[in-house]
């Protein structure tokens, strides 16, 4: 397992929990001292599957050739989620479509590109199976009936739990980014 100082993590149970909004409070209270950069990765349990979103899905899983694709946010579509980690302040923010069993080669190539040791603010559950963040932040979503199966298998490990919806007025986890070891 690759451990990662500069990496936040923010995992849910369940869509529309939140994610986007805490990782926007915390790279606007990161930038206070530095730009950090952000990450989404999508894990693609198996390629040929339906989508896990249900239906046709938008062919992100589908279309991936390899072993993962990296692609960096231009800021184009504002209502993307990556695009609204760029407005918040992130330097530079990315999106890693990986399959399962690649999360840690697709995620080093990720670091192999970035000039020096940046804090990196990222949304996954999956990404937990193979680094160690420096905080792991899950959102229990208890507006939803069932959790996502990838959120369950990773919140034994998360440093700080949120009980329903992060909302801009919630507490921010300033703690969680000042580098203290929370393994």
């Amino acid at each position: 397992m690759y451990k990662d100082n500069q990496l936040i993590l923010i995992g849910s149970t369940g869509r529309n929990s939140g994610k986007t909004t805490l990782a926007e409070a915390l790279i606007r209270a990161a930038c206070e001292t530095e730009k950090p950069i952000g990450l989404k990765v999508t894990t693609i349990q198996d390629r040929h599957a339906l989508c896990p979103r249900g239906g046709e899905g938008c062919g992100a899983c589908g279309s991936l050739e390899g072993d993962f694709y990296l692609e960096r946010e231009d800021g184009s579509n504002p209502s993307k989620d990556t695009a609204r980690l760029l407005a918040a302040g992130c330097a530079e923010v990315y999106w890693l479509r990986v399959r399962k069993d690649c999360l840690l080669e697709g995620y080093l190539r990720f670091k192999a590109q970035l000039k020096g040791d940046p804090l990196i603010i990222c949304e996954s559950n999956s990404l937990r199976h193979a680094v160690i963040p420096r905080s792991f932040i899950m959102i229990q979503n208890t507006t939803i009936n069932r959790a996502k199966q990838t959120a369950l298998d990773v919140m034994e490990y998360a440093d700080v739990v949120y009980e329903g919806e992060f909302r801009l007025n919630s507490e921010l986890p300033i703690d969680l980014m000042k580098g203290e070891d929370h393994e």
